[in-house]
């Protein structure tokens, strides 16, 4: 009975403590667009910048052969709790071999996705949810693999 007794008090006095913990991992975290600037930033991208109609920031990076967005879900604000990379390219309509080479892409290719727009573009998408935590260095990486996959996107488009 005496065990009993200082387990019984110590599983009260834990009880709030980990309900707060409890609490704080299921609190959703979210990053500024500010921090998203910095971070292309800080990888040398040119970007230019725009507002949605929720007046999220959404940026527009600079490459040679597409256009790539990056946009902001969740989150209150001009913040946000999942990020998007998506690449739009024009793809050739009349090219049989389209959706095969799509498929492959996406049969072997683990964190990207290519699909058609339905109106003559490809597009190549990678998201990132940082709902749960998350640290600059994760979203510089994600980015740079992003960018990293995105000539090996197009050769593999431009083959035969």
């Amino acid at each position: 009975m005496k065990r009993f007794l200082p387990l019984t008090a110590l599983f009260i006095l834990a009880t709030p403590l980990l309900a707060g913990f409890a609490g704080a991992l299921l609190e959703e975290k979210t990053i500024p667009a500010g921090d998203l600037r910095t971070i292309l930033t800080d990888l040398k991208l040119k970007t230019e910048e725009e507002k949605d109609e929720e007046e999220k920031t959404f940026f527009m990076i600079e490459t040679d052969d597409a256009t790539v967005v990056m946009y902001q879900y969740g989150g209150e604000g001009d913040t946000a709790s999942s990020v998007q990379l998506r690449a739009i390219m024009e793809a050739d309509a009349d090219d049989e071999l389209l959706l095969p080479k799509l498929n492959a892409w996406n049969a072997v290719e683990r964190y990207t996705k290519a699909y058609t727009d339905g109106e003559g573009g490809v597009m190549l998408e990678q998201d990132l949810d940082l709902a749960a935590g998350f640290d600059k260095g994760a979203i510089k990486k994600y980015v740079k693999d992003f960018m990293d996959a995105l000539p090996k996107f197009q050769k593999m488009m431009e083959a035969e």
